[in-house]
């Protein structure tokens, strides 16, 4: 349902999902959905989109540290997803210290 909303949105982005994989066995999609095994508590589900067509940005360090404007208006526009409470599935663990 979110890939299908996200779609909608923006059109020319492709969108991915699949299960965080811990310790040594790697995810198929990679280090974006691979993680160290102490965090298998997690139990963590991930999405990710990416362009269709990979933008190019010409002189990007300038951009970046000189023309912040600039870089607001080539990025795409912020994406926001309303998903509802989670406070039926997820809690908040205190990390002893």
């Amino acid at each position: 349902m979110i890939l299908l909303y996200f779609e909608r949105i923006m059109p020319n982005y492709m969108g991915f999902n699949h299960r965080v994989n811990y310790g040594d066995n790697q995810s198929p999609f990679g280090i974006l959905f691979s993680k160290a095994f102490a965090y298998v508590f997690q139990r963590e589900y991930r999405f990710l989109w990416i362009a269709e067509q990979p933008m190019v940005i010409e002189n990007l360090d300038e951009i970046i540290n000189d023309n912040q404007d600039k870089l607001k208006s080539i990025l795409p526009k912020e994406v926001e997803l309303t998903l509802g409470s989670l406070k039926d599935i997820a809690s908040i663990k205190y990390k002893k210290s």
